[in-house]
């Protein structure tokens, strides 16, 4: 989801995904420390009161590691015969990515 955009609302990226906001800050914080996210906070134009948002953007080191991630699912069909995952498709002169 992150890879075409500069940035995600943390909360648009929860409800996109169908995920709690508790498990998906779980697994933000884990690829915050390895260093495939970062996160930002700002205040919000819709809310008086002090909360914030969090944006949530991908860094170099993430977008590198998930598309090698995505290139191995891209080759894997073509040696297995199988696709690894439901977002791949293929076939044995074609492999495509399916949108999400």
């Amino acid at each position: 989801m992150l890879r075409p955009l500069a940035a995600a609302d943390f909360s648009a990226i929860a409800a996109t995904l169908e995920l709690s906001e508790a498990n998906l800050s779980k697994t933000v914080k884990n690829l915050v420390e390895i260093g495939y996210l970062v996160t930002s906070k700002q205040a919000s134009p819709q809310r008086s009161d002090a909360r914030q948002t969090t944006s949530v953007k991908l860094t170099a080191q993430g977008r590198r590691a998930f598309d090698g991630h995505l290139a191995m699912l891209v080759r894997s069909p073509r040696r297995t015969g199988r696709s690894v995952s439901p977002l791949v498709r293929s076939s044995r002169r074609t492999c495509t990515v399916l949108p999400p």
